[in-house]
C-alpha cells in the first residue's frame, strides 16, 4: 500500500486518502507498544512505521497549504522521540521548516 502512495503524489486528494488509511493501519498495529502491553523495547519497528505514516500524511497536508498537517508531524515527532529513532525524527524536522515556510498560518 505504501507504494500507491508513492505514486499518488501531485494528486493531493487521493495522496491524503491513502495516507490516512496507512496512518490508521500503523497506528492499530503499534498501539499494544505504546499503550504497555507489550514491551516497547520490541515495537521499534511498529513505532517507527506508524511515525514514518503520520509524517507522510502531515507532509501530504501541508503540500495542500492545512496547517492540520502540524498536528500529524507533531505526533510522528513524539513517537520518535519515544523510540530514539533519531534518523526518522530528522526528517519530521525537515518537514516541520516546509511546513513553516509554505503555510502562512504558521508563519
Amino acid at each position: 500500500m505504501e507504494y500507491k502512495l508513492r505514486i499518488a503524489k501531485g494528486n493531493s486528494s487521493e495522496e491524503e486518502r491513502i495516507a490516512r488509511l496507512l496512518v490508521d493501519h500503523h497506528r492499530i498495529r503499534a498501539t499494544p507498544y505504546l499503550n504497555g502491553t507489550e514491551p516497547l523495547s520490541e515495537g521499534y519497528e511498529e513505532i517507527h512505521n506508524f511515525a514514518v505514516m503520520l509524517d507522510a500524511l502531515g507532509d501530504a497536508l501541508i503540500g495542500q497549504k492545512k496547517k492540520e498537517g502540524l498536528q500529524h508531524l507533531n505526533e510522528a515527532l513524539d513517537l520518535c522521540k519515544k523510540v530514539n529513532d533519531r534518523l526518522q525524527a530528522a526528517v519530521v524536522y525537515q518537514h516541520m521548516g516546509w511546513a513553516c515556510r509554505g503555510v502562512e498560518e504558521l508563519k
